[in-house]
């Protein structure tokens, strides 16, 4: 019976015996269902795991095919891989590779080409998607302006970093208070135990003063 569920291993593993056997990011016909029935899955789900991959892929963002139901709809920010492997892949992505040794010699070769401007616009994104993040109050319905990185580096102006203005540092406190309150007015149920547990006194809930909201991204 064809399964419709994966494991992030399976993924993984689909995800890269299909990038093998592209050429250039693109598949010949019936690659895809030749992979579905080699690992038994339907044709359909291998299909959502490619395109989430190359999606990835194309914007720059190291290919990520895990599932991602237990995240509850919040991207995640991932500090290295956003800017140091986002740009060595999107350079090894616009070459094809056919075996890992392949893989392995076009990595070692982005690495040696990547110029520091490049890394240099790339690592800017990551205060961007940041701050972008704290406005929407930690949802993933952001869009990202552009910031005309080329242009400021031809400019001699391209910043090492970007400033958090009040209001994006104010909603982000708001809505960590806002958890942290929730959290304190309805605690999670403890494990039932046999044992009586003595009373504790109750918690008053935190200062605002007390959040740094780059912690929590």
């Amino acid at each position: 019976m064809l399964r419709r569920q994966a494991t992030d291993q399976e993924r993984q593993a689909i995800w890269e015996t299909l990038l093998l056997r592209s050429n250039r990011g693109v598949l010949a016909y019936g690659k895809i269902a030749q992979a579905a029935e080699e690992f038994g899955f339907h044709r359909s789900a291998v299909s959502r795991m490619w395109k989430r991959g190359s999606a990835a892929m194309g914007t720059g963002v190291a290919a990520d095919v895990k599932s991602h139901k237990h995240e509850r709809g919040r991207k995640k920010v991932d500090r290295v891989s956003i800017w140091l492997f986002a740009s060595i892949q999107s350079v090894q992505s616009r070459t094809t590779s056919r075996t890992i040794q392949d893989i392995i010699q076009e990595v070692e070769h982005a690495c040696e080409i990547m110029t520091a401007e490049t890394l240099n616009k790339t690592f800017l994104t990551l205060p961007l998607v940041m701050k972008e993040i704290m406005n929407c109050e930690g949802r993933n319905d952001y869009k990202l302006a552009h910031f005309h990185k080329d242009k400021l580096i031809r400019a001699g102006k391209l910043p090492a970093s970007l400033q958090c203005d009040t209001t994006s540092f104010g909603l982000a406190q708001q809505s960590i208070l806002a958890l942290a309150v929730a959290s304190w007015i309805d605690p999670p149920l403890p494990q039932a135990s046999t044992q009586p547990s003595p009373r504790s006194p109750p918690l008053s809930p935190p200062s605002p003063t007390h959040f740094d909201p780059f912690l929590y991204f």
